[in-house]
């Protein structure tokens, strides 16, 4: 059996982001919220021919990732075991699993790892203010 471990980098706004093992990650342009994923690939069974990335708002929510509380994410390529989920909503808990596919089939899902997107930032002061008097 091969198996596959997370890590999960968040991003906000248009700037550089980290988690505590430094890793770094950019959101594609325009978007607030993001979330890279890296992982390993498996070390044992058949070699993977792709990923599937799943997401959910509740933990444990792609144990089974035909689950209604699961959904796919999206797809990576077995030479590029990394993923950017996004638009993510801001303020928002997420959880997510990866499983390799191939012809024979799909894996498990991988463990799951979560986070927590950052806050909108806060608006920029007003400017050109001005006041009349009489």
């Amino acid at each position: 059996m091969r198996y596959l471990s997370l890590l999960v980098v968040l991003c906000a706004g248009l700037m550089l982001c980290s988690s505590a093992s430094a890793q770094t990650a950019t959101c594609p342009s325009g978007v607030l919220h993001c979330a890279n994923l890296t992982w390993n690939a498996p070390t044992a069974g058949g070699a993977p021919t792709g990923y599937n990335v799943y997401r959910s708002s509740v933990t444990g929510g792609c144990a089974n990732v035909t689950a209604a509380s699961c959904t796919k994410a999206g797809s990576a390529v077995a030479t590029a075991p990394s993923f950017v989920d996004s638009p993510l909503s801001q303020s928002t808990k997420y959880f997510w699993v990866v499983t390799a596919f191939n012809a024979s089939g799909e894996s498990g899902p991988s463990n799951e790892v979560t986070a927590t997107t950052t806050p909108d930032p806060a608006p920029a002061a007003p400017a050109g203010l001005t006041v009349t008097v009489k």
